[in-house]
């Protein structure tokens, strides 16, 4: 976690929440989530009561929406949180929840993947009271502080968070193994991505040491021709620098067309979510990007002053394998590109060909 990340109460950056009696609307139906709907499994809402008014439990009083996120105030160490999805808006769950609305400043998935950090959860285990039914307040929780990065940086690591959890459903969907070690999960992975991001401007985070905790075992076990582990690339440069517009799409242009996906801001990863490549192509998609993206840095004279790559391939290349991986080195005109949203003004198929022919043809 940066330094530089102000440290804020819940209660500073959470709106109050509504509290309703549905009894006032006996014949009214209802949806109930009480205090076993929220698996600590999944972290999701798996079940709802419906009821009518008159029969609302006296425990059910607190009004939920969209994307408020739900933190069980009994037994919280047993992590029982979760996300209100759309087609709960306006439903009412019960007072043995902690009902979290984020203020415009704090991104929802933050808060939520906030919840399952050793830091916060200390404090649940500490503050919580009653021996036989254990529980904390609601003070307690709004008294306990979070980092509040700025929301873009906030939006993009909880990209990163959501696509590694992704895995997690994966691997649920594809094996028979089930997510009993999750709680742990959540909050190695939790805890990783917010101390591995050194500064607030950009993410940095430090993969290498936390990608198993991240990723299934079931990953490990899968033949290596099935793994695709994803290369992460962040950067910032100084808008002042840029002198010639077209610096900005051709950098958009060289990424989309050698196979890159942009997901958000400065950030880019490879493969793309859901590509059909089994393995990291390094030689013919990899470093050409990284190569044209350095040379046209130093041709603009642009100012980079931050920049991150996080490779987590276990790929390469190895054309003698078993089971071979990735692909040799291909003559440009025969390297895969891929469609640019830029026009070929900018930076066509046939130009960046060129580029890295020329490269390969100044070493005569």
């Amino acid at each position: 976690m940066s330094s530089s990340w102000p440290i804020k109460s819940l209660g500073d950056v959470l709106v109050r929440t509504e509290t309703v009696d549905p009894g006032q609307s006996p014949e009214s139906e209802f949806e109930y989530v009480d205090v076993s709907a929220v698996s600590n499994e999944t972290f999701q809402i798996t079940e709802t009561q419906r009821l009518q008014g008159k029969d609302a439990p006296s425990r059910a009083r607190r009004l939920i929406r969209r994307n408020d996120v739900l933190f069980a105030t009994v037994r919280p160490t047993l992590q029982r949180v979760a996300v209100v999805p759309a087609e709960l808006d306006r439903q009412v769950c019960s007072t043995g929840y902690f009902v979290m609305r984020p203020k415009p400043e704090l991104n929802h998935r933050w808060l939520f993947y906030s919840l399952f950090t050793e830091s916060f959860m200390g404090q649940m285990a500490a503050l919580q009271k009653g021996a036989s039914y254990p529980a904390v307040n609601d003070s307690d929780v709004r008294a306990q502080g979070i980092p509040i990065p700025p929301l873009a940086e906030q939006q993009r690591i909880v990209s990163m968070l959501d696509e590694a959890f992704a895995a997690i459903a994966a691997a649920k969907d594809n094996t028979e193994k089930n997510l009993s070690n999750a709680r742990a999960v959540f909050a190695s992975a939790s805890d990783a991505i917010l101390a591995g991001c050194a500064e607030a401007s950009v993410i940095d985070l430090d993969w290498a040491g936390s990608i198993r905790a991240l990723v299934p075992d079931y990953h490990y076990r899968r033949p290596l021709s099935e793994r695709t582990m994803p290369i992460t690339l962040t950067f910032d440069i100084e808008q002042a620098s840029i002198q010639d517009p077209n610096d900005r799409n051709r950098i958009i242009a060289c990424f989309t067309r050698l196979g890159w996906e942009h997901i958000g801001g400065s950030a880019w990863r490879y493969p793309a979510m859901g590509s059909q490549n089994v393995s990291e192509d390094w030689f013919n998609h990899v470093i050409p990007a990284l190569m044209y993206f350095r040379s046209l840095v130093d041709h603009g004279n642009l100012d980079v002053y931050n920049f991150t790559i996080d490779a987590h391939s276990e790929a390469g290349h190895r054309g003698r394998a078993a089971q071979p991986l990735g692909q040799p080195i291909a003559p440009a005109n025969q390297i895969v590109m891929y469609p640019s949203p830029s026009s070929d003004a900018v930076l066509s198929e046939a130009r960046l060909q060129k580029f890295i022919t020329d490269a390969a043809d100044s070493l005569g």
